[in-house]
């Protein structure tokens, strides 16, 4: 799973340390796309138990975390919510 989120910080989903939207620089080029720190390579079981338990809370319901099986899907998500953003 690929796992967006825009807290500047990151977030520590269980185990897992979330790359924040401020984690941008010369080492990790790549890992802000629209405002959104990627994380890839957490596994599918890992985002479905922490979803069971936090999918009503708003980190989820605000779109601050997001997760898609593919880096296309994850990208078009976060376009998707940039257009609508911009109303």
């Amino acid at each position: 799973m690929i796992i967006a989120c825009s807290l500047p910080t990151g977030f520590m989903l269980g185990t897992v340390a979330l790359r924040g939207s401020a984690c941008e620089g010369p080492k990790h080029p790549q890992i802000i796309y629209g405002g959104y720190g990627l994380t890839y390579g957490v596994s599918k079981d890992a985002w479905e138990a922490w979803l069971k338990i936090y999918g009503q809370t708003p980190f989820v319901t605000a779109h601050i975390i997001h997760a898609e099986e593919t880096e296309v899907a994850i990208k078009a998500w976060i376009d998707q919510r940039q257009e609508h953003q911009s109303w």
